[in-house]
């Protein structure tokens, strides 16, 4: 018999060697032994199984370059995953606010306690990280500001972290094996294409090719970030292709010289990780069929960008929220107008099928309450109780609740964050701030033709928002914020700086908008400072109310007239158009003249996940005698009358400034802000609300012809204020002016623009 004795009672014997548990750890420091005698066969089972167990770490939560390893769930040894090793990190300057992030990023709740001086046990690779500084909003520990040097570290500084409870936002963990395991291509000249590796708790190792096919190429290649792939045999220097037997030849191959870690692999295709398929277990096999597992994966789509300005796949579905283009909070194009999905029962096979709908592999997370993470969007719910085989080609293919017939909440949305394909970039790094802010950098290699090596700042003569976007998506930091030169941030020790960085704001490097790769001394071609970017991973996202804008101008009183002598703050603040100004030279023309104003309710919803709040101080707001308030914001919404056919503006409202306060609040929303208080902003779940009676919260037309129209409602226009998303600022409304009794005809209105 097999049994096991501990040095710490585990509970882990006989009938349960086959769990967790590793020879030699501090935990389960356990030998095993055999008792009585055993048939050949028998005790070469026990060598080959103590071989994998001792492959196997303790209770172990990964996530996606992090983990815990410990004695219980949510509380252990952290490590973390650097260039596809793991290492651990040093207890100098860990507090509670960090482990706040690793908690949250492994999927659990906040940190109870951060454990220093090697609580849970010394390491044994190489420290990775140190000095970490978390401000507590970092979605990753990799986004916080940390040293990767660790000359003063030792492992008995190896910190450990004590979480709570799993959070109920991400079904991310729902099949881990609880031992690390990874995948990755070797052996050929292509980055899609190779030999199979994997990784069993920090060894690589190739795949016996036995009952190696399409199946299981499918399953590697959605795990690498690619939607489909096929099946090849690598043997010495030749690929195999076992379809058509042919062979071609590929870089030199050392798959045959390292003993195999898996063998007999049998997948049904819709697994979401290579270790779901069916296979004997880890260990040293030896193959039945000679050479080694391999790929081809299918090539990306072309083009990355990012969601705000192109909608990637066939158009059935999108994600919104995040700055990188393959996560975000999912919605669905049914009936002519966007949907969000309901988050109840969102599995990663629904995720999967998502992600490879849209050009993907497969989903490394389901995000549940989406909201918390990419915003709630202005979209109704389509339904909910999704169930997907896994096969499906369409999210709308698989089995679903009712539409429009669900309990879901407004915050319970599903989202995804899907496995992409490795881009090919020119490194960059931010300098002089925090993780998420600072001067940006390029490393120049001297190819090219240029012999500039080392890093180099970014010419600030030509930066702008659209290539902090980029800087900020590559560096995977969130949003871009503000930009700009020098600042203080300075030029730091850099000699050149990167001219000729210009960026349309989707491409997913910066390496990619550096036409020519050219560089210049700071005397040379660039003549500004070097550039800067500051990032965020949560900020506002302002939508205007459509269905209220539409209900306000269907009423009897959306066309009103109003002679000259009731518009006296309208004139002071410049709200009618030019030709009322002929008409103001006596109280009598005043009296008699009359203005034609196209009145209607704005109310603009913050549905991100940072409150909006005034771009200028306090100190410089501005006050209206008139409105006897301080207007904090001058254009922060624009309206404008356009001909339907042409899309010529043929007249603009001239709201001039604005007093922003939290008017009703939704879905747990509170309200933090009133403009009588001096207190102004919008809270996010919150919406201020300017009704068409409000003074100036109209377009005069009375020079409009009359005819058919589209009302342009454009908050944030020059886009001031970071949000994000930009594409849902508009409200476009159609309708037919035809009568001056005060009421329009065929008015329809939605988002988008």
């Amino acid at each position: 018999m097999l049994s096991g004795k501990c040095c710490r009672t585990t509970g882990r014997t006989k009938a349960h060697v086959n769990k967790r548990f590793t020879l030699g750890s501090p935990w389960h420091c356990c030998q095993l032994e055999l008792d009585g005698e055993m048939h050949p066969i028998h005790a070469l089972f026990v060598v080959i199984l103590s071989d994998i167990v001792a492959a196997l770490p303790e209770n172990v939560e990964t996530r996606r370059g992090i983990r815990i390893i410990g004695p219980e769930d949510g509380a252990g040894r952290l490590e973390v995953l650097v260039g596809g090793e793991w290492g651990t990190v040093c207890d100098e300057g860990f507090d509670i606010v960090d482990a706040n992030v690793a908690c949250r990023q492994l999927g659990f709740g906040d940190a109870m306690e951060a454990n220093p001086s090697a609580w849970y046990g010394e390491g044994v690779s190489l420290i990775r990280m140190s000095s970490v500084a978390c401000r507590g909003s970092e979605s990753r520990l990799s986004q916080c500001s940390h040293s990767t040097r660790h000359l003063r570290c030792s492992h008995r500084q190896d910190v450990g972290v004590t979480c709570r409870n799993r959070t109920a936002n991400s079904a991310a963990l729902k099949w881990n094996e609880r031992f690390d395991f990874g995948v990755r291509l070797r052996g050929d000249s292509k980055s899609r294409a190779g030999y199979v590796e994997v990784l069993v708790d920090g060894r690589w190792g190739p795949v016996c090719p036995d009952r190696w096919g399409s199946k299981e190429a499918r399953v590697v290649c959605g795990q690498l970030g690619y939607r489909k792939g096929r099946p090849r045999v690598y043997i010495g220097n030749r690929s195999w292709n076992k379809s058509s037997k042919k062979s071609i030849s590929i870089v030199s191959s050392n798959a045959t010289q390292t003993a195999a870690l898996m063998t007999d692999v049998g997948c049904n295709g819709f697994e979401l990780n290579l270790v779901l398929c069916s296979h004997p277990g880890f260990g040293e096999h030896r193959c039945k069929s000679p050479g080694a597992a391999g790929v081809v994966c299918a090539a990306p789509p072309k083009s990355h960008r990012s969601q705000a300005h192109q909608e990637r796949g066939d158009k059935q579905v999108r994600l919104r929220g995040s700055s990188l283009p393959w996560e975000g909070r999912v919605e669905v194009f049914f009936d002519d107008e966007w949907h969000k999905v309901c988050d109840h029962g969102w599995d990663l096979k629904d995720a999967s099928v998502v992600c490879r709908q849209l050009g993907y592999g497969s989903a490394y997370e389901a995000v549940t309450r989406a909201r918390d993470i990419f915003g709630q969007g202005y979209t109704r719910v389509l339904f909910d109780n999704v169930q997907c085989a896994g096969n499906e080609a369409k999210l709308l293919n698989c089995e679903h609740g009712p539409m429009y017939s669900h309990t879901c909440r407004h915050w319970e949305n599903a989202g995804v964050r899907c496995n992409a394909p490795p881009v090919d970039r020119v490194p960059i790094r931010l300098s002089g701030g925090t993780g998420s802010e600072g001067r940006v950098e390029i490393l120049m290699s001297g190819g090219g033709g240029s012999t500039t090596t080392g890093w180099i700042g970014v010419c600030g003569d030509k930066w702008d928002t659209n290539d902090g976007a980029v800087a900020c998506r590559q560096l995977e930091r969130g949003f871009v914020v503000t930009v700009g030169a020098g600042g203080k941030y300075g030029n730091g020790a850099v000699e050149y700086l990167a001219t000729n960085v210009s960026c349309e704001g989707y491409e997913d490097s910066l390496g990619r908008c550096w036409s020519g790769g050219t560089a210049s001394t700071r005397t040379g071609e660039c003549r500004s400072d070097a550039a800067y970017v500051v990032c965020k991973e949560k900020l506002p996202d302002l939508i205007p109310n459509f269905k209220l804008a539409e209900d306000s101008l269907k009423g009897t009183a959306s066309v009103q007239r109003l002679s000259l002598s009731e518009l006296s703050c309208a004139l002071e603040e410049n709200c009618l158009s030019q030709s009322a100004g002929r008409y103001t030279q006596s109280v009598e023309t005043r009296h008699f003249h009359y203005r034609y104003l196209l009145r209607f309710t704005v109310q603009v919803i913050n549905f991100g996940t940072l409150d909006f709040l005034p771009i200028i101080d306090q100190k410089d707001w501005i006050w209206h005698e008139c409105h006897r308030h301080y207007h904090s914001y001058e254009n922060f919404a624009v309206y404008d009358l356009l001909e339907a056919r042409s899309g010529r503006r043929v007249a603009e409202g001239h709201k001039a400034s604005f007093c922003l306060e939290d008017g009703a609040c939704v879905d747990g929303g509170t309200k933090e802000f009133l403009c009588a208080a001096n207190n102004q902003g919008i809270s996010v779940n919150c919406a201020d609300t300017y009704n068409h009676d409000i003074d100036c919260q109209w377009i005069d037309i009375t020079d409009v012809p009359f005819g058919n129209y589209t009302l342009a409602i454009h908050v944030n226009p020059n886009r001031l204020s970071a949000e994000m998303d930009y594409v849902n600022n508009v409200v476009k409304c159609s309708l037919g002016y035809y009568s001056r009794d005060g009421s329009l005809e065929h008015v329809k209105c939605q988002v988008g623009q």
